[in-house]
């Protein structure tokens, strides 16, 4: 009789299985709701919550199986454990023995341990002291039996290994169990921490995903935390930590900001890696200074003219320098007039707002009359036209030279 388990159990088949000889839950799964990233392109205001991960890793059952292969295991765990409960077949002497289907994939020379607790020895916990594993090693089919020592205080039996080869097989283990409390793992019986179930390859531990976040609109751990939820097989909720926080200890302006957020059932711990996107969906305010009067002599450069515009930002510090010039028909204005610039001006984040700045081109200064202060005629003399006195003057302006 081998145990299985099935593989990728949604949430909505996360029941109980009643089987003969028990059944042991192994994981757990992350349900994650976020915000819709099409919301904020939509501009609206209403949050949209879709659930981006629910993850169930599969339930341990019991079934009979006959068949034998000879393919061994070419990874190894993800987790700590090494002995996969649907390796094991029982011998059909019923002598509540059993060995594995396939063999284990080990390091040469590594401290390994195998801990049962009393619950899957069941009676055979009563005759510790005469209870031996059995292991054959491959390729060199070298075996050795090794005498289970008891922990009566902690009701768990456990035996050393050294192996000297890449595959084990175990071709004697006792197990009458009530539960499915067995681990095989590298180190000492001093290094057990706690039972957890086997996990290949497949396993996922660690999950990823990306949440949005408006700069107007920051959001506490407590708020984050919100989205993400943990169930173990029950469906009961589990703790989550907050383990890695990049974005409340981070400065919030636009960017990115990672935090990971860990929840253990079973002794499994699984982390979720969340990048925080911070985004700014405010433009930039160019502030209207109004008509600008710049006297034609004096005429002011692009430049002169952008230091009397302000513009402000909810995100950025900007100033007049970030103004760019996008029209413009001042610069070539050589008379009086009204002229103006269009500028623009985009924050960090892409957003950009304009305005038309309008500038009037003026004569500040009347014209410079030089000439005699007085003209002297005689008595005799014809009186000068108007014409004959203006001659005696020039009259000069800054507008338009000499007159």
């Amino acid at each position: 009789m081998a145990l299985t388990h099935s593989s990728l159990v949604q949430i909505q088949l996360a029941l109980p299985l009643n089987v003969k000889v028990g059944t042991m839950f192994l994981f757990f799964y992350f349900q994650v709701n976020l915000f819709d990233p099409s919301y904020y392109k939509a501009g609206g205001n209403n949050m949209k919550k879709m659930i981006l991960f629910i993850l169930m890793i599969c339930m341990g059952v019991v079934v009979i199986r006959f068949e034998i292969s000879a393919v061994g295991t070419n990874t190894f765990p993800v987790g700590k454990n090494y002995l996969n409960l649907s390796n094991l077949i029982m011998k059909s002497d019923n002598s509540g023995y059993a060995y594995t289907q396939n063999p284990i994939l080990v390091k040469p020379n590594q401290q390994y341990t195998i801990v049962l607790d009393y619950g899957f020895l069941g009676q055979h916990s009563d005759w510790l002291g005469d209870i031996y594993i059995s292991i054959e090693e491959y390729p060199s089919h070298d075996s050795y039996d090794l005498l289970l020592l008891g922990n009566h205080v902690t009701e768990k039996a456990y035996v050393e290994f050294i192996p000297s080869e890449d595959y084990i097989h175990i071709t004697s283990l006792p197990m009458l169990p009530s539960n499915y409390d067995a681990i095989l793992y590298e180190g000492l019986y001093t290094d057990f921490t706690g039972f957890e179930p086997y996990m290949d390859q497949n396993e996922k531990i660690d999950y990823y995903g990306v949440l949005p976040i408006d700069y107007d609109q920051p959001m506490t751990v407590e708020q984050i935390k919100s989205y993400i939820h943990s169930s173990d097989p029950y469906g009961n909720p589990l703790g989550i930590s907050v383990e890695n926080d990049g974005y409340s200890t981070g400065t919030k302006v636009p960017g990115c900001y990672q935090m990971t957020f860990l929840t253990t059932y079973n002794q499994i711990s699984k982390r979720y890696y969340l990048e925080v996107r911070v985004f700014d969906q405010v433009p930039p305010i160019i502030h209207n200074p109004g008509t600008i009067s710049v006297p034609l002599s004096e005429k002011a450069s692009l430049n002169d003219i952008k230091q009397m515009i302000t513009v402000s930002d909810n995100a950025d510090a900007m100033t007049s320098n970030d103004l760019v010039v996008i029209q413009d028909t001042y610069s070539s204005a050589n008379t009086i007039g009204t002229y103006s610039i269009t500028v623009k001006a985009i924050d960090s984040s892409l957003n950009e707002s304009s305005l038309v700045i309008t500038i009037l081109l003026v004569d500040l200064k009347g014209p410079i009359i030089t000439g005699p202060s007085d003209i002297y005629l005689y008595t005799t003399d014809v009186p000068l036209t108007t014409e004959q006195i203006k001659e005696y003057y020039t009259f000069i302006d800054d507008v338009s030279g000499t007159m």
